[in-house]
C-alpha cells in the first residue's frame, strides 16, 4: 500500500528579543513532497543569524535559507553533505553579489547552521555561531563548532571556558556567509541518529542566555516540541533577550526509508514474514519425531 512516511515532530519559535528592534533570524524546514528526493535528500532544517545594519542582517539570513534550500534540492545525484556545503556557498555568493549592487545592503552576512536528515543520518553543514544539538537520553551533543575569534582561543588553550563566557571578541566571527571577502570555510559533519533522538538548531541569542542542560531538559522532557521551542524562547526573554532568538526542534522517529514509492521500514513487513516462515519450518522439523 502507498503512503507518504509520517512527518517527525517538530517546534519553532523565533523572536525579537527584548533589545533589538528588528529580527534579523531566518529559519526554514522543508520536506520533499515527492519520494524519491525524499529518499535521497532528506528532510532540511535551516537557521540563519543575519548581521549588516538596518534591514541588511533580515535580508542576508532569509536569502541564506532560499539559497540553501534552492541549492540543495537541485542536484538529485549529489551526495547530501556535499549538497550541503555547495549550497551554503551558493548563500556566500549569493549574498556577496546583492551586497555589492544594492545600497544600504554592503557588508552584510549572516551565519548558516544546515541539517538534512537522510535515513538514520544527520548531515550537517555550518558557518558561524549558531549551532546544531543532538539530545540523546541524557547527553546533550553539540554538532557544531562556534566560528569565533574567542571560540579559537578556547580550542588553543590560550583562555578557558569561564573567561570565554565574558570575553570582549565572543561575539566576533571568524568565518560568515555573505560578510567576507572570500568564500567561507564551510564545517561539515555526518553523525548518525537513533530513534527517540532530538535534533535542536538554534542561534546564539539561545545558548548565550539558556545552558545547554536547560535546552535539553525543555526538548527532552516535554511532550509537545512546538511548546518546548517556546519555553525556551520564553526563558531567554526572561533573562534579558540580549538578541534575536530562534529554537528549532525535531524528533528523531523510526528511520524510514523509502523505494519505489513504498514505504519500508528496517527489512520491511514482507522480509520479516518470510523469516518468521522460515524459523517456524526450522522448529517444527526438529521438534516433530521421524
Amino acid at each position: 500500500m502507498k503512503r507518504r512516511a509520517k512527518k517527525p515532530p517538530v517546534g519553532v519559535a523565533c523572536d525579537t528579543g527584548r533589545r533589538r528592534k528588528n529580527n534579523e533570524d531566518s529559519w526554514l524546514i522543508h520536506e520533499p513532497q515527492d519520494m524519491t528526493t525524499l529518499k535521497t535528500k532528506g528532510r532540511l532544517y535551516v537557521v540563519a543569524d543575519g548581521m549588516g545594519g538596518a534591514a541588511a542582517g533580515e535580508v542576508a539570513s532569509c536569502l541564506a535559507v532560499q539559497t540553501v534550500k534552492e541549492r540543495y534540492f537541485s542536484r538529485q545525484d549529489e551526495a547530501p553533505l556535499e549538497s550541503l556545503k555547495q549550497a551554503i556557498l551558493s548563500a556566500d555568493k549569493t549574498i556577496r553579489q546583492q551586497s555589492h549592487s544594492v545600497p544600504g545592503q554592503s557588508g552584510m552576512g549572516t551565519t548558516v547552521t544546515a541539517v538534512s536528515v537522510v535515513g538514520d543520518t544527520a548531515y550537517v553543514a555550518h558557518v558561524g555561531d549558531s549551532r546544531a544539538y543532538v539530545i540523546r537520553r541524557e547527553q546533550i551533543i553539540c554538532l557544531t563548532r562556534d566560528q569565533t575569534v574567542v571560540a579559537d582561543l578556547v580550542r588553543q588553550g590560550k583562555i578557558g571556558i569561564k573567561e570565554a563566557e565574558s570575553h570582549p571578541h565572543r561575539h566576533m566571527l571568524t568565518q560568515s556567509v555573505g560578510g567576507g571577502a572570500r568564500p567561507p570555510e564551510v564545517y561539515v559533519l555526518s553523525y548518525p541518529l537513533e530513534p527517540g533522538d532530538f535534533l535542536v538548531l538554534c542561534t546564539d541569542g539561545l545558548y548565550n542566555v539558556v545552558s545547554d542542560k536547560e535546552i535539553k531538559e525543555a526538548v527532552a522532557l516535554n511532550q509537545d516540541l512546538q511548546r518546548a521551542a517556546e519555553m525556551l524562547v520564553h526563558l531567554a526573554n526572561k533573562r534579558g533577550g540580549p538578541d534575536n532568538i530562534t529554537a528549532v526542534a525535531v524528533k528523531i522517529q523510526d528511520p524510514v526509508g523509502v523505494e519505489g514509492g513504498l514505504i519500508r521500514k528496517g527489512i520491511g513487513t514482507a522480509a520479516l514474514l518470510i523469516i518468521l516462515v522460515a524459523i517456524v519450518a526450522i522448529a517444527y522439523y526438529l521438534v516433530v519425531p521421524r
